[in-house]
This record gives structure tokens, sequence and C-alpha cells, in this order.
């Protein structure tokens, strides 16, 4: 499978004379192969072109115009799964042009309970995480998941994450 996505980037700062405004267009690209219905690859490069454009320009003569530019994130993943156990990771690498940022890694195992029900557990970037998950399903092709995390913070404590996603 291919895809991708278009990102529309906008964001205000409030400044002296009212709202300093950056704007931009991003773009995201990944494919998915599965060998089997138990074995996944992925590749997937978050960030392309992404950037704030900001302009504190108030005449020709005075002020600038900038590019906030957003990391290149390239990501390969794996994922297996056996009857009712999901095992996945990925490893990623952060770029800006041709400067080498970071590397970072995470992986997590996801049990399903009932069809309906999961449990999960991860690791990331020296957090470690717990969660449930509830998926739902509402129509012929819709489908909705609410999954709450805990996460274990090396600095800040603990985080409480809840989402809902809808699925069409």
């Amino acid at each position: 499978a291919i895809g991708g996505s278009v990102k529309i980037l906008q964001s205000r700062l409030p400044n002296l004379e009212g709202n300093l405004s950056g704007n931009g267009v991003g773009f995201d690209f990944g494919v998915i192969y599965n060998f089997n219905s138990d074995f996944g690859l992925a590749l997937v490069v978050h960030n392309i072109n992404s950037a704030y454009q900001w302009s504190n320009k108030i005449d020709a003569d005075l002020g600038r115009v900038y590019k906030d530019k957003f990391p290149i994130q390239i990501r390969t993943g794996v994922k297996y799964q056996k009857n009712n156990i999901l095992i996945a990771g990925d490893i990623g690498s952060y770029f800006i042009d041709t400067e080498y940022l970071n590397i970072d890694y995470q992986f997590g195992v996801e049990y399903n309970l009932m069809d309906n029900y999961f449990i999960r557990t991860g690791y990331r970037n020296n957090r470690v995480a717990f969660g449930i998950g509830l998926a739902m399903q509402q129509l012929n092709r819709i489908s909705s998941n609410i999954d709450y995390a805990l996460i274990l913070e090396p600095v800040g404590g603990i985080s409480n994450v809840i989402t809902y996603a809808i699925n069409f």
C-alpha cells in the first residue's frame, strides 16, 4: 500500500502590532508491504517541504521574511502479529537539509481481548506507556476507537492521554 498526506500549516504568535502569522504546506509519504498476514514492513517520510514562513515586515525597509523548517523524519517499521498479540517497532532519523539531527526508536506490544478490547504497553525515548482501547462499529463502513494511555515521563512525571478516532 502507498499513501500520503498534504498538511496545511498555520501558526499565530502575539506581538506588539497584533498577531505574527506563519504559514506553509508540507507533505508526508509512506509505503507498507505485508509479506503475509503476520509480518509487515513500512517506510514513512514525514515533513517533506514542511516549514512556517514568517514575516515581520512593517514596510519595505523594516523587518524580514524567514523560514522555520520542520525536521524531515524518515522512519522504518516492522510489525508481527500472531493470534491476539501484535508486536510493532520502528526506528527513525531526523534531518534538516543535509544535517543529521538525531535518531530514536520505539516499540510496543498489544493484546486483543475479545475482539473489541485492547491492552497495550510500549517504550519510546525513555518513556514507558501502558494503555487500553475499545473499538466500536457504528455503521457498515464507519468505526471508531477510544484509547487511554498512561505515560511515565522521566522528568515530567505521569501523563494521561485520551484519544478518539473515527475510521471511514
